[in-house]
C-alpha cells in the first residue's frame, strides 16, 4: 500500500514536471518579453498569428515587440491590426502606455517616410554605380534574428528530449516497483494471517494440530465398548485439561510466549498415545537418543583404542655410537624405558576411563528405567483409584434412588398469580473575426 501511495506522488510529481516543460506558448512569450528576448518572442508570436489570426492581443503583443527589435514600420502595421480585430481596445491593460505607443510610431514612420522620399531623390541623381552599390544594402538585424531562432529551436529540441527521458524513467521505476511488491499471501499460505510473524504461525498450527490429535483420541476412548466408564471420565479429564492448556498457549502466542511449548506438546502426543495404546513419542525419542550416544561414545572408544595400539607398535629407534663401545649408553637405555611406561600408563588409563563411562551409562540407564517404572506405577494407581471413587459415586447414586420413594406428582391447579514593467502584458485575450463590428472570440493560451 505504501509503495502505491509512493508511486502514485510519484506520477503526480512527473505530470506536474511535464506541465510546467511544456507550458502554454502564451506563457513562454510573456517570460520572453519580460527577459528582453524580443528575436524569441517574435518567433513565438508569428506561430500564434498563424494559429488565431483574429486575436487581437498577439498582434498587439507582437508591436510592442517589432518596436523593440527597431523595427518600427511592421510594429505600425500589427499595432493598426490590432485596433482593427478590436475596436474597443480591450487587448491594451494600459491605455496611456497604448496612446504613446501609438504617438511613437506614427512620428517615427513620418520621419521614416520623410528620410526615405530624400533618399529616393538623391539616389535618383546620382550614377548608375552608385546605384548599383546603394542598391543592396545588407541588412544588420537578420544574422541576430537567425540565430536566436536557431537558439529556440535547440531549447525547443532540448525540452522535448527532456520530456521523453522523463517519461520512460517513470515507466521503468512504476514496472519495478509493481514486480518487487511483496505478496501478502506468503505469510497466509504458511498458516498464519496477514501480518503475522513466520515463528507465531509455525507455533500456532502446531498447537491446533496437538488439540486435533486430541480429540481424536477421546473419540477413539469413547469408541472402546470393552473400556470402565470410569477410564474413560479420566481419560476425558485429561485430555480437557490439556487441551485448555494448549488453547490458553495459543492466545498467549501473541504476546511471543514460546517458553515451553516443546514440552506441551510432547505431553500432548504421551497421552494420545496411552489413550491410543501406542508406544509414548517421549520414550522412542529417549530411545533413539540413548542409541545415537552410544554410538558416539562406541566411535570415541574405537578411536582411543586405535591411536593406544598405534603407539604401543611404534618401533624405540636406538643410536649406535661407536661399534668399539664397551657397553650400553645408559642415557638412550633410560629413555627407552621411560617412553615404554608412559605408552603403558597411557593405555591403562584410557581403559580405566572407558570402563568408567560404561558404569555411569549403565547407572543411567537403570535410573530412567526405574523413573518410567515409578511414572507407569502411579499413573496405573491414580487410575484406579479414580475408576473406584467413580464406581462408589455411582453405588451412591442407585443405592439413594432405590431407598427413596414418595408419593404421585400433583400436576393440576391453576397457572394464577400476583508591481512595474515597460512592456504592456495585460488585456484581455479576445478578438473580433472580422472589420469594426466586433463579434466572435479567439482565444488562446
Amino acid at each position: 500500500m505504501k509503495k502505491s501511495i509512493r508511486s502514485a506522488a510519484l506520477v503526480i510529481a512527473l505530470i506536474g514536471a511535464m506541465a510546467a516543460a511544456i507550458a502554454g506558448p502564451k506563457e513562454d512569450i510573456k517570460a520572453d518579453m519580460l527577459a528582453g528576448r524580443w528575436a524569441q518572442a517574435d518567433e513565438r508570436l508569428v506561430d500564434v498569428l498563424e494559429k488565431h489570426p483574429d486575436n487581437a492581443l498577439p498582434h498587439y503583443w507582437r508591436a510592442q515587440v517589432l518596436e523593440k527589435m527597431g523595427r518600427l514600420a511592421e510594429a505600425k502595421q500589427e499595432l493598426d491590426e490590432a485596433a482593427r480585430r478590436d475596436p474597443s481596445e480591450k487587448f491594451a491593460g494600459n491605455k496611456q502606455q497604448l496612446a504613446a505607443m501609438r504617438e511613437r510610431l506614427q512620428v517615427a514612420t513620418a520621419a521614416s517616410d520623410q528620410k526615405a522620399e530624400q533618399e529616393s531623390a538623391t539616389v535618383a541623381k546620382a550614377s548608375i554605380p552608385v546605384q548599383a552599390q546603394v542598391a543592396a544594402p545588407t541588412p544588420s538585424t537578420p544574422a541576430p534574428a537567425e540565430e536566436a531562432a536557431t537558439s529556440s529551436f535547440n531549447l525547443q529540441e532540448f525540452k522535448l528530449y527532456v520530456l521523453i527521458g522523463a517519461i520512460v524513467v517513470m515507466v521503468v521505476y512504476i514496472i519495478f516497483a509493481l514486480r518487487s511488491k511483496p505478496a501478502p499471501v506468503a505469510e497466509i499460505s504458511s498458516g498464519g494471517s496477514p501480518g503475522e510473524s513466520p515463528v507465531r504461525a509455525r507455533w500456532k498450527r502446531k498447537l491446533e494440530e496437538h488439540v486435533q490429535l486430541l480429540d481424536q483420541a477421546l473419540k477413539f476412548s469413547d469408541g472402546q465398548p470393552d473400556l470402565d466408564q470410569a477410564i474413560k471420565l479420566a481419560n476425558y479429564d485429561q485430555i480437557n485439561s490439556l487441551k485448555g492448556l494448549l488453547n490458553s498457549r495459543i492466545a498467549g502466542l501473541e504476546q511471543d510466549q514460546f517458553e515451553g511449548l516443546d514440552a506441551i506438546l510432547m505431553r500432548a502426543k504421551d497421552l494420545a498415545a496411552d489413550i491410543t495404546r501406542q508406544e509414548r513419542p517421549s520414550e522412542v525419542r529417549r530411545r533413539e537418543e540413548e542409541a545415537a550416544a552410544a554410538r558416539q561414545h562406541e566411535v570415541q572408544m574405537e578411536a582411543m583404542r586405535a591411536r593406544t595400539a598405534q603407539a604401543a607398535q611404534q618401533p624405540v629407534y636406538v643410536q649406535n655410537y661407536s661399534a668399539q663401545s664397551q657397553g650400553p649408553d645408559l642415557f638412550t637405555t633410560a629413555a627407552v624405558m621411560g617412553a615404554g611406561a608412559m605408552l603403558a600408563s597411557s593405555a591403562g588409563a584410557d581403559d580405566r576411563r572407558r570402563r568408567e563411562e560404561e558404569e555411569e551409562e549403565r547407572a543411567r540407564r537403570r535410573r530412567r528405567e526405574e523413573e518410567d517404572e515409578a511414572r507407569a506405577r502411579r499413573r496405573r494407581e491414580e487410575e484406579e483409584d479414580r475408576a473406584r471413587r467413580e464406581r462408589e459415586s455411582e453405588n451412591s447414586r442407585s443405592s439413594y434412588s432405590g431407598s427413596y420413594s414418595g408419593g404421585g406428582l400433583d400436576l393440576g391447579g391453576s397457572d394464577s398469580g400476583g508591481g512595474s514593467s515597460s512592456v504592456d502584458v495585460g488585456g484581455s485575450d479576445s478578438g473580433s473575426s472580422g472589420g469594426d463590428s466586433g463579434g466572435g472570440s479567439d482565444s488562446w493560451s
